[in-house]
């Protein structure tokens, strides 16, 4: 390789870099954006410190979270079933 080759090369391996670098610095800077969106929505307060010292703010009581629809919260029959006779295995082997 020549001189002005090796120059030409490094000079391409520099732009890559300094493109590379760029769009690294714009994706900080749309990540810190989205941050401080988050933490408005959120209602953070302090910032920086630890995840303790951060504050949340809230002007009434959150929504509780719906049901899914389909899904119950009640215990079927069948595993209430399984339960009663491991309970009962449980207490005869002792």
């Amino acid at each position: 390789m020549t001189h002005q080759l090796i120059e030409k090369s490094l000079k391409e391996i520099s732009d890559a870099i300094n493109l590379g670098f760029g769009t690294c610095l714009k994706e900080l800077k749309l990540l810190a954006d989205r941050m401080v969106a988050v933490e408005k929505k959120v209602g953070i307060t302090n910032r920086g410190g630890s995840s303790d010292d951060r504050q949340l703010t809230t002007t009434s009581n959150p929504p509780k979270p719906a049901n899914e629809p389909g899904v119950s919260t009640k215990t079927s029959p069948k595993i209430a079933e399984k339960r009663v006779t491991r309970q009962s295995v449980r207490k005869s082997q002792d």
